[in-house]
């Protein structure tokens, strides 16, 4: 028997299941253009993920928990499901897809898990943080070292952010065989579009589109485009 999760849901529509991945610090609400439009092809499904929205921490999670709490809500909708996901959901998905063969297809939105570029600054950053860690508090270390969102987290999503965040997925992308179309805003500073060759290079079926002058959030930005994109990978 399939072990039912509990968790803040939305749902529309009728047809095959479309299950939605937010990203960090986001929550369900994020893809309601997304919801609304799919909704006339599918089941669509978002949900807040652990930690964020309704969905409130009680206790440390990493990556695979992340993945199990999807596992467990998407085989309440059928043995398998499509996905679209964004920044962090797309750690879920990738993983996710490397374990098993529920994920049918994947749209993934401004990908985050592989290793980020080199940056002389984020290098340079990280050799003083070594330097005066032993002279400053944690408070004020992480007001001056850490990012903006690590810092909005309450001290459990901290900790689920350091084990999530650390864990670099590049060497599980050959294991994945699902179609995956990756689209990024080609302005995105938060990923980068340069990971296009890296997704494409490890997962057998990929396909990408570059969305011009968007950033980070480039299926908010231009719903209609990212959309159809999506409608024509997806049906």
């Amino acid at each position: 028997m399939t072990q039912k999760v509990n968790v803040p849901v939305i749902e529309m529509g009728e047809g095959k299941p479309l299950i939605f991945l937010h990203g960090f610090g986001c929550s369900k609400e994020f893809f309601i253009s997304q919801l609304n439009y799919f909704s006339r092809y599918f089941k669509v499904i978002a949900y807040d993920l652990y930690g964020f929205g309704e969905n409130k921490p009680n206790q440390v999670y990493n990556l695979s928990d992340y993945v199990e709490e999807f596992k467990k809500l998407a085989l309440q909708y059928g043995k398998r499901v499509s996905v679209v996901a964004h920044s962090f959901g797309c750690r879920v998905a990738l993983k996710c897809m490397a374990e098993c063969n529920i994920i049918e297809r994947a749209v993934l939105c401004g990908v985050a898990g592989l290793k980020p570029p080199f940056s002389m600054k984020k290098s340079i950053k990280r050799g003083v943080y070594k330097i005066v860690r032993p002279f400053f508090s944690k408070k004020i270390l992480e007001k001056y070292f850490f990012s903006t969102d690590y810092n909005s987290l309450n001290e459990l999503m901290k900790q689920s952010f350091k084990l999530v965040v650390n864990e670099n997925l590049d060497g599980i992308l050959s294991r994945i065989k699902s179609p995956v179309l990756v689209v990024f805003g080609e302005n995105d500073r938060q990923t980068s579009p340069s990971y296009i060759k890296r997704l494409k290079g490890g997962i057998v079926d990929c396909r990408s589109y570059v969305m011009k002058n968007c950033g980070h959030f480039c299926f908010a930005e231009r719903p209609s485009e990212f959309n159809n994109v999506a409608r024509e990978f997806l049906i």
